[in-house]
């Protein structure tokens, strides 16, 4: 996939360019042991498994026994313990979409980029090809808030569902259960966030196994990986959101302009999500354009790293989302270019129209009305000067 940021080298930079990440890494993770940073300490409040931090769940266990020491009853404790254990999670954890939150997802960028640098250092630096970002951006959102007869709450279940993929779906559990690790995240709105890590180069193509046993030739890991997840999300059930066998959902999209009436009869709705990746080893390149390396402390640095691989990702995914908009509508399938149009029916042209000349029919008749009254009063007052010339 193409980047906009962060763009490969040509084949004769290659090796002096590799030749500065190594001696930046190598100088990030001195400024680490020299610094004497307890990456546990920056992980504290961080640090995530799951849903729940381990430092949350360290800081409660000792206001647990605290608590215990004071003697208070059982009854107390338990319900106290429950309020900690809510607050700590609502830091981490998205509960109206059920995913973890994007603190959940720096706090695993974090580690995953400081474990990475100090394995690059004591292995190989093509161990930092190994760890990526990804980007998601879901398809839609807007047109079910706007026109989806649950409104936002359709658009909360539309989110779910999609949540539910990254959580546990198809893809998901391949890669947990290959040892890959794999941290789910929405960042906000209709955007997802994933960090991974693999025991391979994820951007170098070669031939694997995938997800259903079949021998994939000369691809990239992580092509292969979003290719597959926007596949679960296109398999989707998406009929509890907007069910185009419902003839008031067929309605609110006729009131817009379209003539449902022509629609496939099998058409139902669909999610898509477009992603974006940021490979390490090209955050760390990112990084080398940067200024007074030196001057940064090593936590600085990597934040640095962290922010330029949100960045990348984020650019790749909008470059390939303006792609996979102009495949579905220019495709020759009848429904992809359908569903494409009401992808973009959220606030539509039509809507806009409709909107501005009803706000212009309200202006002129309120015009109307004004002028309507200045000739009133304009006809009092010669009356009542013509009164005032007669005395």
């Amino acid at each position: 996939m193409m980047k906009e940021q962060g763009m490969m080298p040509s084949a004769e930079n290659v090796p002096e360019r590799d030749e500065k990440i190594e001696q930046l890494v190598e100088g990030m993770t001195k400024k680490r042991d020299r610094e004497e940073v307890k990456i546990e300490k920056i992980l504290k409040d961080l640090e995530v498994r799951c849903s729940l931090p381990e430092g949350a769940v360290e800081i409660i266990s000792n206001r647990v026994k605290e608590l215990r020491e004071m003697e208070v009853n059982e009854g107390a404790l338990r319900k106290t313990s429950r309020w900690f254990v809510l607050d700590a999670l609502a830091n981490y954890y998205d509960d109206r979409i059920g995913i973890a939150n994007f603190n959940f997802l720096k706090a695993e960028l974090l580690e995953l980029v400081d474990d990475n640098l100090i394995e690059s250092r004591e292995g190989s630096f093509e161990d930092l090809s190994k760890s990526a970002m990804i980007f998601f951006d879901v398809d839609g959102l807007k047109s079910v808030n706007d026109h989806a007869l649950g409104k936002h709450d359709a658009g909360d279940l539309f989110l779910k569902k999609i949540a539910d993929v990254f959580n546990g779906g198809k893809t998901a559990m391949w890669l947990r259960e290959s040892g890959i690790k794999f941290y789910p995240a929405r960042r906000s709105g209709d955007e997802f966030m994933c960090a991974i890590k693999a025991s391979k180069s994820l951007n170098e193509k070669s031939d694997f196994v995938g997800i259903d046993g079949e021998n994939v030739k000369d691809r990239t890991f992580i092509e292969y990986v979003i290719e597959k997840i926007q596949e679960d999300v296109g398999s989707l059930d998406m009929d509890d959101v907007q069910d185009f066998s419902n003839d008031e959902q067929k309605a609110a999209y006729d009131k817009i302009g379209f003539d449902t009436d022509s629609w496939p009869r099998d058409f139902r709705f669909k999610a898509s999500i477009s992603g974006g990746v940021a490979i390490l080893k090209d955050a760390l390149r990112d990084v080398l354009d940067g200024e007074n390396i030196e001057g940064k402390g090593y936590e600085e640095l990597l934040v640095n790293v962290i922010e330029k691989m949100i960045s990348i990702s984020d650019k790749e995914m909008s470059v390939n989302k303006e792609k996979d908009q102009e495949r579905r509508a220019e495709s020759e399938d009848e429904k992809e270019r359908l569903t494409e149009s009401i992808y973009r029916s959220g606030r539509s042209d039509q809507e806009k129209i409709d909107s501005l000349t009803e706000e212009n029919e309200n202006l002129k008749k309120e015009d109307k009305k004004k002028k309507e009254i200045i000739a009133r009063q304009e006809a009092e007052l010669e009356e009542l000067r013509r009164k005032l010339a007669e005395k």
